[in-house]
């Protein structure tokens, strides 16, 4: 957890090689987020959109989860069981 966390504190614009892409109201689903550094650099920028982070349910998910529970409005988590398929309804 703390070398992910020293990992995105050094480049904490992930987002941005995609903002040409990327619009307010879009839908984007963060797969395998682990800390989810992509869509936190993005809620700081201040982008408008939805957010779905999936991932495995280990410590460096629920970190994203303590991170973002400000933000519950804009973010959904899906825990991914690696013996079950995980179903996302959203397109």
């Amino acid at each position: 957890l703390f070398g992910a966390v020293y990992k995105y504190g050094c480049m904490p614009f992930s987002y941005y090689p995609f903002r040409k892409w990327i619009n307010n109201k879009d839908n984007i689903l963060e797969y395998g987020c682990g800390i989810a550094p992509f869509t936190i650099s993005l809620i700081r920028a201040g982008y408008n959109c939805s957010f779905t982070l999936a991932d495995i349910p280990q410590i460096n998910f629920h970190y994203a989860k303590w991170l973002m529970r400000n933000s519950y409005k804009k973010v959904r988590f899906v825990d991914i069981v690696p013996y079950k398929k995980t179903k996302l309804n959203e397109k």
